[in-house]
């Protein structure tokens, strides 16, 4: 992008996405006051976001997602009390997220997933009530998610897995009312799942797979009637498979290996018949059988310690057979 683009001061639009462009984005980016859209994805820009992109007073939507971008995120873009839709995902960034971001109070759509950056999320996002997607998955993320997750009364999407947080799922999130989709996978999360989760009725999705999450699975997460993908492997979990989680006829994916679940596998998740994936194995106090009738419906994945002449958990048609040989 040409220094002279600075000289353009009623653009509006700079839409080049999807080319092979190369090179530094120019300060003078900063002189143009009208600016709305600035559509930059699939190209190969290097370097930091100039600090003179905090003069865009009208900037709405920036999308620089899927680049080579490197350097700090700029403080200075909270600045841009405008901006709707954020996209900084898949570059190179580094640091911490700036604080200064809280004040994008507009924003509804926030994407910086997948780059290096480091430190807590910041208190001041959570007062971000108009937020509906938030993209902070495969950083270098530690800390925990604060309770102010509470305020965020828009948020559908909350996507923060595969970094090093701690804690505890606050209970508020659980009161989220527009709460759709929940990913916390491969983090160092601990403590239980709150016991309300999933009494928004809204839930299409819930993971919380490769943490150390503990207790019982809470019957409330069958409230959410349309929940597709259920993930809790790869936990602690103890108590029994919860029988209700039959009533939630949408499931494809359950997935329940590598815990500590116990007694028999309900014989009534043989009616979700839209099942592909359900994993039950490496449970070393789960008994009985996989119901016959999930035969029926093909899964691609089925697994249970299944292993041996007398095994752990018959079944009849599992892809995946683990346990001891006996």
């Amino acid at each position: 992008i040409p220094i002279t683009i600075g000289k353009l001061l009623s653009l509006r639009q700079i839409w080049v996405d999807d080319n092979d462009m190369v090179g530094p984005l120019p300060t003078t980016i900063g002189n143009l006051q009208n600016i709305e859209d600035i559509s930059l994805y699939g190209n190969q820009f290097s370097g930091d976001i100039p600090t003179q992109v905090g003069n865009l007073r009208s900037l709405q939507r920036l999308w620089a997602d899927g680049m080579s971008l490197s350097g700090e995120i700029p403080s200075t873009l909270g600045d841009v009390t405008s901006l709707v839709f954020l996209y900084l995902d898949s570059n190179n960034f580094f640091g911490t997220i700036p604080s200064n971001l809280g004040r994008l109070t507009n924003l509804k759509d926030f994407r910086i997933s997948a780059n290096k950056l480091q430190g807590g999320i910041p208190v001041d996002l959570y007062g971000l009530t108009n937020l509906q997607i938030f993209y902070i998955d495969n950083n270098l993320l530690s800390g925990t998610i604060h309770s102010d997750i509470g305020n965020m009364k828009a948020l559908v999407d909350f996507q923060v897995w595969n970094n090093g947080l701690t804690g505890s799922i606050p209970p508020e999130v659980a009161s989220l009312p527009s709460l759709q989709v929940f990913r916390v996978a491969q983090n160092n999360m601990v403590w239980i799942i709150p016991s309300s989760m999933g009494s928004n009725g809204q839930l299409l999705r819930f993971d919380v797979t490769d943490n150390n999450m503990v207790g019982p699975v809470p019957n409330s997460l069958s409230s959410s009637a349309g929940l597709v993908r259920l993930q809790l492997g790869k936990n602690e979990f103890t108590g029994t498979i919860p029988a209700v989680l039959a009533n939630i006829g949408s499931l494809e994916t359950l997935t329940l290996n590598e815990n500590s679940f116990s007694g028999p596998v309900p014989n009534a998740l043989g009616s979700l018949n839209k099942l592909v994936e359900l994993t039950l194995d490496t449970n070393p106090g789960l008994t009985g059988t996989v119901p016959v009738a999930l035969c029926q419906f093909g899964l691609t994945t089925l697994t249970s310690d299944c292993l041996g002449t007398t095994p752990q958990v018959a079944c009849q048609c599992c892809t995946l057979c683990t346990g001891t040989s006996t």
